[in-house]
């Protein structure tokens, strides 16, 4: 059973953590995954001890936003307080996982994390980012809730396993209507929210995923929620996080 690296969501707020956090334990061992917890409250040689005994690294989403002096940027008004604890976490566990060529999943601030440690940056604030409510009617990337539809690239390898969960029928995933069968390009629907998104792509990353006229969503991550309310995962991020669990072993 691999071992997964999961840094704390969040520092000095357990209620977040007690939120989110069991969400990502329960997707991770629905793969066949083993979460190893990383506590912002260790030192570094602590972190790195339990970090060399995992065999893969999972950095989730978290509300704190990175700091623009990270990707060289002044601080836009809108964005939220950083988090050094966790921001230090994310650098250990992705020196230990790019050194030892272990696989990394980010979700969301987590992506974001990756992006701007390989030299990416961030565009820091999306005025209709959030929920990703529509900007007028009859808006076809929104549907509420944070549920929106996204264009994939179905010859990338997030497009493989996309189509993979499209065959398997799930309720859960659903293919825009006018989606046409065989396309270079998947349109479905997602649960995510985020007020920033990735600005320049960082080493040589390319995005797989983007709303209709908005920023990129995912890379060789998928920036979606992984599981829905119900808290059933749906088939592209229980795909994904499949994959993820294989190549860890």
């Amino acid at each position: 059973m691999p071992r997964i690296a999961v840094p704390q969501s969040r520092w000095g707020d357990p209620a977040y953590l007690a939120k989110v956090m069991p969400s990502y334990v329960e997707a991770v061992e629905r793969a066949g995954g083993e979460v190893v917890e990383i506590s912002l409250d260790l030192d570094n040689h602590a972190i790195a001890r339990l970090a060399a005994g995992c065999d893969a690294v999972l950095l989730p989403g978290s509300h704190a936003d990175l700091h623009p002096e990270k990707y060289g940027a002044a601080r836009h008004p809108r964005t939220a307080a950083d988090d050094p604890r966790r921001d230090n976490a994310d650098e250990l566990l992705l020196q230990d996982a790019y050194n030892l060529r272990k696989p990394i999943l980010g979700v969301c601030y987590g992506l974001q994390s990756l992006n701007c440690w390989r030299s990416g940056t961030l565009v820091q604030h999306l005025e209709t980012a959030v929920a990703h409510q529509p900007t007028q009617a009859g808006d076809r990337d929104a549907v509420g809730g944070g549920r929106h539809y996204v264009l994939v690239d179905a010859m990338s390898r997030l497009g493989t396993l996309v189509k993979a969960g499209l065959a398997e029928g799930d309720p859960d995933l659903a293919a825009h209507p006018e989606r046409a069968e065989g396309s270079a390009i998947l349109d479905i629907m997602v649960n995510s929210s985020h007020h920033q998104a990735v600005g320049r792509l960082g080493g040589k990353r390319r995005a797989a995923a983007h709303p209709a006229r908005r920023r990129g969503e995912a890379l060789t991550q998928w920036n979606a929620s992984i599981t829905t309310k119900e808290k059933r995962t749906i088939p592209p991020a229980r795909a994904c996080a499949g994959a993820y669990s294989d190549a860890s072993t």
